[in-house]
């Protein structure tokens, strides 16, 4: 019998499972799919062959993704660990072969140059002694992992085997609800053991229980409703006309070269919205006379605008 623990197959999932029985949801999630469009790698086993052919609309096999086409994936992905560290450029050792053959040869051994020291390795020299000569208490902290130097050497000593990388891409498989959005239907009429047999959730007889039946809103069963149990007071009017309103403080700013009209005080800013007309109040005192321009007046403004001066115009219509 061959043995196939070793071999693998990539199953991609290419349809949405909306409107597909329950049963081959569970299917998709059973192979490891969890969104929309995504790859995994799944033992080659008649099993496993057999469940895809069984939701073969949802899901697919497809070729072993490259690496180049894992970063185009919006999931986790292991990058390898030449990829994130790349070696330091060294001259090549040479192996004991080849040293051996260049003694052999006769030829030296070039001794490596030395390097110069700069101004700021040799201004750094003292402070490398001093370190160099701290108790050896301190560096027994520093290998048991204890203290700040501790942490440095461990996190300096940790090798970097992977890196872990996430890429995000919103598209139509990633969209979820919130939880609790969205339930699962009540099935009835699916016998005695679904728990909603017999009546179907709707009870033994009256109204609600028939084919058909359907209450208008409000009806509480022949007592007297609520639309009715509530007082009512008053009317709304129509007919109500709704103006401007200005105070002859507002207008006080104003010269006596300038006629007040709504148009005016409009442009100036005064008022946001005429509405159905520009109302006069008498709320402030006038210094000039002023020609105004209104549809109302009220008689303290009337007056007012007389004192000073003034000129009161109604506007008709």
């Amino acid at each position: 019998m061959a043995d196939h623990s070793k071999r693998k197959i990539f199953v991609k999932w290419v349809r949405s499972g909306i409107g597909f029985p329950r049963r081959q949801k569970e299917m998709v999630a059973s192979l490891g799919l969890g969104r929309l469009h995504q790859v995994v790698a799944c033992p080659d086993t008649p099993q496993v062959r057999g469940l895809v052919r069984r939701i073969h609309h949802l899901v697919e096999i497809v070729d072993e993704p490259k690496p180049a086409a894992w970063l185009s994936v919006p999931e986790y992905t292991i990058l390898p660990q030449e990829v994130v560290e790349k070696p330091a450029l060294e001259a090549p050792v040479p192996s004991l072969e080849e040293s051996a053959a260049g003694e052999a040869r006769g030829a030296k051994p070039e001794p490596a140059p030395e390097k110069e020291k700069s101004e700021d390795e040799a201004a750094a020299e003292p402070a490398r002694l001093k370190a160099a000569a701290k108790p050896a208490a301190t560096k027994d902290m520093a290998k048991a992992g204890k203290g700040e130097e501790g942490k440095k050497t461990r996190k300096a000593e940790a090798p970097l085997a992977a890196a872990v990388v996430r890429y995000s891409a919103t598209h139509v498989g990633t969209l979820r609800g919130p939880r609790g959005a969205h339930h699962r239907p009540k099935r009835i009429g699916q016998g005695m053991g679904s728990g909603h047999g017999k009546t179907a959730t709707r009870g033994s007889k009256g109204q609600r229980s028939r084919a058909g039946s359907r209450l208008r809103p409000g009806f509480e069963g022949g007592q007297m409703p609520l639309q009715r149990r509530l007082p009512k007071r008053g009317f709304t009017n129509i007919f109500k006309k709704h103006f401007a309103l200005v105070n002859l403080s507002d207008l006080a700013r104003f010269s006596a070269e300038q006629t007040i009209t709504p148009e005016f005080l409009l442009r100036t800013g005064v008022v946001k919205k005429l509405g159905d007309g520009l109302k006069v109040l008498g709320d402030g005192e006038l210094k000039v006379g002023l020609e105004i321009h209104a549809h109302r007046f009220s008689k303290s403004a009337l007056e007012k605008i007389q004192k000073a001066g003034g000129k009161a115009e109604v506007i008709r219509g």
